[in-house]
């Protein structure tokens, strides 16, 4: 069983990828005012730098313990939650209140978030075919952000917290093929992360 630690009550994103509302797309203009041609390879570097500033890592890497505290993983970079810290051990009554109140529950070592939506899992977002996003193309990608839809089906739930979509659709286009073009380029990790758990489904200590 994994031990959860609180959260102050937030009223705002828990990942520092809330700072990408500082960013704009880039726009690649010569003195005569024409479009010039830009290389994969500068493509990829765009993704990167936005995956960084946006903190990604920040939620999507999963944490190890190390004498120093939770740290991120680096060795499954962007790997979402792992598979086998599906298990979570029942909240107390005084943790359902705290999110009832608009509290965030945060659920280490592996990364997931407990609220009033329920209990998410930062997802694999490498390009593993089976597990990750190595079978989703960049308008699949687009979509999980336009339409605020789990994995961009228009049909299915939308996308959970913390993950700041509100703040990521005032991604252009362009960004995201971005980000999708590097994250095609990172190592592929087989996981599957485990189902989003809805709020009623949530277990209690009795």
């Amino acid at each position: 069983m994994l031990t959860k630690f609180k959260l102050s009550i937030l009223t705002g994103c828990l990942s520092t990828g809330i700072f990408c509302l500082l960013i704009s797309a880039c726009n690649n203009n010569d003195h005569t005012g024409q479009s010039t041609p830009v290389s994969h390879d500068q493509v990829v570097e765009r993704g990167k730098y936005l995956v960084s500033a946006m903190g990604c890592n920040d939620c999507h890497t999963p944490m190890k313990m190390t004498a120093m505290g939770p740290v991120p993983d680096s060795s499954h970079f962007l790997s979402g939650v792992p598979q086998q810290d599906s298990v979570i051990s029942p909240f107390t009554a005084e943790e359902i209140a705290l999110i009832k109140q608009g509290g965030m529950i945060a659920v280490p070592p592996g990364g997931a978030f407990a609220g009033g939506w329920g209990i998410s899992f930062p997802a694999n977002i490498t390009p593993d075919s089976t597990t990750g996003i190595g079978g989703w193309t960049a308008t699949i990608f687009t979509n999980v952000f336009r339409l605020a839809k789990f994995q961009g089906i228009p049909s299915g739930r939308p996308l959970m917290p913390p993950m700041p979509q509100p703040a990521y659709n005032n991604l252009t286009d362009e960004d995201l093929h971005a980000i999708f073009a590097y994250l095609q380029t990172i190592p592929a990790i087989q996981n599957r992360v485990p189902s989003y758990i809805p709020f009623n489904q949530i277990a209690v200590k009795r």
